[in-house]
């Protein structure tokens, strides 16, 4: 009579095992379940306890009865008070920044620094410039033509640069290319302590190799403050 293997369920012939199983179970992987007597695999369940419903633990019957018992969360009420919250943290972060401004702008008149007073421009702002002021700051503008290939001039590349407010620091780069869009060039200019309505040259010389190759320029506002 032809049987099936008790821990694989292939056919096995006249064997309760297969020749794999059979060959398990001299290697020590099988194991003869003490409830039906049938083999199983070492670190496995027997069949016979995977159909039989295991009984709930005292912890899983607990924690059923806690979320049955558990008030149910008004999701109105929630939102809401998650919009107050964040409300309140936002006002608080308004005012906490307005504050910094304010003190960070404020001159401070305890100083004796006498590098910081030398490099004070009357009608410039303090180095002291708080990170609100920074960004209500008017652009400042390149205004040697619309066409950047207009910027050469013989063997000098020139820029001029309109300061629409007063900064502390702008900076522009240059770049210089050859008739392949390749960079020849690339160059930072850094002018400190802009007068607003000045108007203010910037200039580069071209070695001699860099002026025979060079095609076309861009030029662009990198920073200011």
């Amino acid at each position: 009579m032809e049987q099936k293997c008790q821990v694989c369920g292939v056919d096995s012939g006249e064997y309760t095992l297969c020749p794999l199983c059979f060959e398990d179970l001299q290697n020590g992987n099988l194991k003869k379940c003490n409830n039906c007597g049938k083999w199983y695999r070492i670190g496995e369940v027997c069949q016979c306890l995977r159909a039989t419903p295991q009984p709930q633990t005292q912890s899983q019957t607990q924690s059923q009865t806690q979320s049955q018992t558990a008030p149910q969360r008004d999701p109105v009420k929630s939102a809401k008070k998650e919009r107050n919250t964040t409300a309140i943290v936002l006002a608080i972060l308004i005012v906490i920044f307005t504050v910094i401004g304010i003190a960070i702008s404020l001159p401070d008149k305890s100083s004796n620094n006498s590098d910081d007073n030398a490099n004070m421009t009357p009608g410039i702002p303090s180095n002291k410039t708080s990170f609100i002021t920074q960004m209500t700051k008017a652009r400042p503008e390149l205004i040697e033509g619309d066409d950047p290939d207009n910027f050469f001039e013989m063997t000098t590349v020139s820029l001029k640069l309109k300061a629409n407010d007063n900064y502390k620091e702008v900076v522009v780069e240059l770049y210089v290319y050859d008739k392949n869009d390749t960079v020849i060039v690339q160059h930072t200019f850094t002018k400190t302590n802009l007068i607003k309505g000045n108007i203010y040259e910037l200039s580069y010389t071209l070695t001699l190799a860099q002026m025979m190759n060079a095609d076309h320029l861009s030029a662009q506002i990198i920073s200011y403050k």
